[in-house]
């Protein structure tokens, strides 16, 4: 039963509506608007509400701070404790029990305040700012597993220019977003020999695979793409292992060559993986699965350390057996893309505050099983790259730092070599708690879309601690740098093309501004001619009605006379 207040405190409505919201796990604007789309209580009401649920998290901390605090009336509670400790007034309005609890603890609860503000980690969520109006370059991949990098970089020369090679992603070209631009990539894309892909989701695959050689001698080894539609990262993978050659690339036989498993549960999503690889991907090294990661296995399948025996582990095993000799994943799980340029943030920001927490919270949860999977059910992997285009800390360094407390030493964060000069890294308490460690956190990669032009993104790259890779002393020494390998007359890309992108924002501002007005003016042109035309129509059917009483009254005369 939904606790409901019969009080005739000025806060009760809002807690009733509190109640409601807790009970059946709807949102504030379902439960506060009716069928008619019509606000059922006062706006008052809805801001006092918004605003508890907005700062909900840290009531909860307050609340298991002070154990003592106590009441049927959880809404109410949560409102009289807002509007003491957070609310613009710092007071509560009217009395009751709750309040008189409320005050008997308030140096507590103050002081309890502070240090929760003082230890917590900035945790970018869902009622931040939104991201400004950000307009990125666009990035090419020149896909080498179709085209040769420098005869299609000449063909894109002679067609579209300046052209700047990216710093930090081999075969990674940078343009300016303008639509002529992207129409004349067009017959590049229909080729394969291009994959318009942007530069921080090809993080994911170069963490992967740089500096990895887990092959034994005379053997090869297999990745796993575990979330894998559309693709891009895929191909991208494919790509590298053949550059790096992880294992023998000998397309007459699949014997020694490196596969890559691409899994998605999607059959539409599948059908659009399965076709972009026939043509990004010539060779059979990428094989495509409509399948649920989650209910799939390596070789001998369930955690190794439960089932030491073979049988028992075959037994126990419901999925998909994937085979023995994956080595490495690449975990890209479903996210809240909020990093993503091209997503108005905004759109978060319309939802009510409770839904969007739980939003994330189911989403942080279903990434950590996913992590968890990749890293327990798989016992010959040793690599796992897991990555989001989210900026949200519950979805990325918080499903991290899940997974190392579960898995209790066997995995650990490295740094991946190929991006050892990038900046920005992880989120970490400065006091320790609750999070990950300052050397944990400078392990893993963190964009930011509004300072790295790009979208938002993260990496993690995760390894056993057990680990030896007797290669990758070797692949390392060979790793080249897009700045070892620039081709002559090729300039790295360092923000040239801020100015004529913020231009083309502005001009993008005054363009609508422009279409605004030229909509007003047309609308206003088309008033005039159609009162015009009314007042026409008006005219002569005023004439009519004159003309037909006239007439009217001439019969009348003739009949009484």
């Amino acid at each position: 039963m939904v606790p409901t207040s019969t009080s005739s405190s000025p806060f009760a409505p809002a807690a009733n509506i509190l109640n409601r919201i807790w009970s059946t796990q709807k949102g504030l604007k379902s439960v506060v608007y009716s069928s008619q789309g019509e606000l059922t209580c006062s706006k008052t009401t809805f801001a006092q509400c918004s605003h508890v649920l907005e700062h909900k998290s840290t009531l909860d901390r307050l609340l298991k701070e002070v154990p003592s605090l106590q009441a049927k009336n959880q809404g109410l509670l949560y409102v009289l404790l807002y509007e003491l400790l957070i609310g613009p007034n710092k007071r509560i309005r009217g009395g009751g029990a709750i309040k008189r609890q409320l005050m008997a603890q308030e140096n507590i609860l103050k002081e309890k305040l502070k240090e929760i503000n003082a230890s917590s980690l900035r945790k970018p969520c869902f009622n931040d700012p939104p991201l400004k109006s950000t307009v990125i370059p666009r990035y090419v991949r020149i896909n080498t597993l179709v085209a040769d990098s420098t005869t299609t970089l000449q063909k894109l020369r002679r067609r579209i220019r300046p052209i700047y090679i990216d710093p930090d992603v081999p075969d990674l070209l940078v343009i300016d977003a303008t639509p002529e631009n992207r129409a004349l990539l067009q017959e590049f894309v229909l080729s394969n020999e291009i994959v318009l892909q942007d530069k921080s989701s090809c993080f994911s695959a170069l963490c992967l695979v740089h500096g990895y050689g887990g092959k034994k001698k005379n053997s090869h080894c297999d990745f796993l793409d575990a979330c894998a539609a559309p693709g891009n990262k895929t191909s991208h993978l494919a790509a590298l292992v053949q550059s790096q050659n992880l294992g023998n690339c000998d397309n007459q036989s699949t014997e020694g060559t490196s596969v890559i498993y691409a899994l998605d549960k999607s059959p539409q999503r599948y059908a659009l993986l399965k076709r972009r690889m026939m043509g990004l991907v010539p060779d059979k090294s990428v094989q495509c699965y409509n399948v649920d990661f989650l209910e799939t296995y390596g070789g001998a399948g369930i955690n190794s350390k439960e089932h030491k025996d073979a049988e028992e582990v075959k037994q126990f095993a419901r999925g998909t057996t994937l085979p023995e000799n994956i080595r490495a994943i690449l975990l890209d799980p479903s996210c809240s893309g909020s990093g993503m340029t091209s997503n108005h943030t905004e759109q978060y920001l319309d939802r009510d505050p409770y839904f969007m927490d739980e939003r994330i919270r189911a989403l942080s949860d279903f990434q950590f099983l996913a992590l968890k999977h990749a890293t327990c059910d798989f016992p010959l992997v040793d690599r796992v790259v897991y990555s989001t285009c989210s900026r949200y800390y519950q979805e990325n360094e918080g499903v991290i730092k899940r997974i190392l407390d579960f898995t209790t030493g066997e995995w650990q964060l490295v740094a991946p070599s190929c991006l050892k000069h990038w900046h920005r890294r992880g989120l970490f308490p400065k006091d320790g708690s609750d999070g990950l460690t300052f050397d944990q956190a400078k392990c893993v990669i963190r964009v930011d879309p509004e300072l790295d032009a790009t979208n938002g993104f993260f990496v993690a790259c995760l390894e056993r601690t057990n680990f030896k890779d007797n290669e990758s002393d070797k692949t390392s020494s060979t790793w080249k740098s897009p700045a070892d390998t620039l081709p002559e007359g090729m300039e790295l890309y360092h923000n040239q093309f801020d100015d004529s992108l913020k231009a083309s924002a502005q001009s993008s501002d005054t363009s609508k501004l422009s279409n605004k007005r030229k909509s007003s003016d047309l609308e206003a042109r088309s008033f005039d001619r159609n009162i015009g035309t009314h007042i026409k129509k008006r005219s002569k059917k005023v004439e009519w009605k004159r003309q037909q009483t006239l007439k009217k009254k001439e019969r009348l005369k003739r009949k009484n006379a």
